[in-house]
């Protein structure tokens, strides 16, 4: 079934689950208030440890400075919409 996969993503399963975590985890970030325990764990990490690990060897940076710099709470103040914030970030560029 690994192979398969490989064969028709070019990626293992487990490089492919980690990419949708991080996408998963950038829109949460950006998207809500939740904490980033929280956001681990909706996103199926038991250890929030591993998952900001995780976050900072595939961003570049921690969970909570990308939460800075993507800007969300002076956005969310300000009205501005999240795309002007958010599209310049891209998920899986390493730093």
């Amino acid at each position: 079934m690994g192979r398969l996969f490989k064969k028709c993503t070019d990626q293992s399963f487990h490089d492919y689950l980690r990419a949708f975590r991080m996408d998963k985890a950038v829109t949460l970030l950006c998207e809500s208030a939740h904490d980033v325990k929280a956001v681990a764990g909706m996103l199926g990490y038991s250890d929030a440890s591993y998952f900001i690990r995780d976050f900072r060897e595939r961003l570049g940076c921690t969970p909570v400075e990308f939460r800075a710099k993507s800007g969300m709470l002076k956005t969310r103040r300000l009205g501005l919409p999240l795309s002007q914030v958010a599209a310049p970030l891209t998920v899986g560029a390493r730093a």
